[in-house]
């Protein structure tokens, strides 16, 4: 004989605390995501998104007011074209610009030029050295 504790008796009660258990989960991701997706409403993200409002997915984002406004706009975009997340990622990254004056400035392999339109990098090639000459 078999016992595992499942009853026909029982099974109500266990539909009812399953159910009660999914209406938890369901909560507790909900709070999760609303909080998550909130970070999409801060003033400093903000900031770096007005960079992107041409792009239409960041105009949308942008009008959001609240976190389930965001959610019910990344979500199903999201879905539809997984490029949108490269496009946020374009306008949350952070440029530093630091200012150096050129007397302190000691490039390595890896520099940055003057030029026109202000400073450029690239990749210095590395030059054979020259034998050593003797001046008589």
């Amino acid at each position: 004989m078999h016992s595992c504790g499942l009853t026909f008796a029982k099974a109500a009660e266990k539909v009812r605390a399953a159910a009660e258990g999914a209406g938890q989960a369901t909560k507790i991701y909900d709070e999760a995501l609303g909080k998550k997706l909130g970070i999409f409403l801060s003033p400093s993200v903000r900031t770096r998104l007005e960079q992107g409002r041409s792009e239409a997915v960041i105009s949308k984002l942008l009008s959001c007011k609240t976190p389930d406004d965001v959610r019910k706009l990344l979500l199903p975009e999201a879905e539809q074209n997984p490029g949108v997340v490269q496009t946020i990622n374009r306008y949350l990254k952070k440029i530093s610009v630091l200012v150096v004056k050129m007397e302190d400035f000691h490039p390595t392999l890896d520099t940055v030029e003057k030029g026109p339109g202000g400073l450029r990098g690239h990749r210095v090639p590395k030059v054979p050295a020259r034998p050593a000459t003797r001046s008589r």
